[in-house]
């Protein structure tokens, strides 16, 4: 069950086990409410098949590996790699944080299923399993191990996806002059088939981040406005003396109101 009560310092303290906790943000499909009303839903089929899983990861583990134990002096050394068997490990995780204008604190305890240590990090695992994976293809978390740029643009405008997804998380961003990055790569203006690249994907992935957070209101409204400036392309790309740019600015429009994903257009080295 999922505790959330009032500390005498007046701070919100939240205390779960990892699975219920995972379980009320919808990783497990079960709904907060029910905790919040101290009512604990049945068991999912997610519930039991993760049960299911780990059950036959122990099993696995048994007959096929042989835990030597951890002694004291291992412990002590950090530069040596150690793994402890798929047993009563419990841990304790305590997070001090904000939740809008309240500070909470978070208590997650539960067993592990996997510690070790590696390379001198100490890795404690809690498998999921989510029923239904498609759901969560689009969900990208910029931290542990998730991943940062979306995949679905290839280049151009995984910034714009980023710092959106994190604005929707209350997640607070920095620029920093002092920050350093190469960028590797053989574009050109002088070449126009690296300009059609450029003009193609930045508009198809602008249209697919409408289609993605489902901004229909901004998606309609941008394709009013380029149906208009189809007049000025055309000239903009006869000034550039490419008129295949014209046909890859809107292809790319087309696209990206399809929903076109990925590395579609192969950059040709002629000009």
């Amino acid at each position: 069950m999922i505790e959330i009560k009032q500390a005498p310092d007046g701070n919100v303290v939240v205390k779960s086990s990892v699975s219920d906790f995972c379980a009320c943000m919808g990783y497990c499909e079960i709904r907060i409410k029910h905790y919040l009303k101290g009512i604990k839903p049945p068991q999912t089929q997610i519930t039991i098949d993760g049960v299911k899983s780990h059950e036959q990861e122990e099993v696995y583990e048994k007959e096929h590996f042989t835990f030597e134990p951890v002694t004291p002096e291992a412990l002590a050394d950090l530069s040596k790699d150690i793994e402890f068997a798929r047993e009563g490990l419990f841990t304790r995780f305590l997070r001090e944080l904000w939740f809008g204008d309240e500070r909470v604190s978070l208590l997650l305890y539960g067993r592990a299923d996997k510690v070790m240590r590696s390379n001198g990090t100490l890795i404690v695992e809690d498998s999921k399993f989510p029923a239904i994976k498609h759901k969560y293809r689009n969900q990208f978390e910029p931290f542990d191990n998730q991943k940062l740029f979306t995949e679905e643009n290839f280049i151009y405008g995984e910034e714009l996806d980023l710092s959106y997804r994190f604005n929707r998380q209350h997640r607070i961003s920095y620029l920093t002059k002092r920050a350093k990055v190469w960028h590797n790569h053989d574009w050109s203006k002088n070449n126009k088939a690296g300009h059609r690249v450029m003009y193609y994907y930045i508009t198809r992935n602008r249209f697919l981040f409408f289609r993605r957070y489902h901004h229909w209101d901004w998606l309609f409204l941008n394709l009013f406005k380029e149906i208009c400036l189809i007049p000025m392309k055309a000239i903009w790309a006869w000034k550039k003396d490419d008129i295949q740019l014209f046909v890859y600015y809107y292809k790319g429009l087309f696209h990206g109101i399809r929903g076109v994903t990925g590395k579609t257009m192969v950059k040709q080295n002629s000009n």
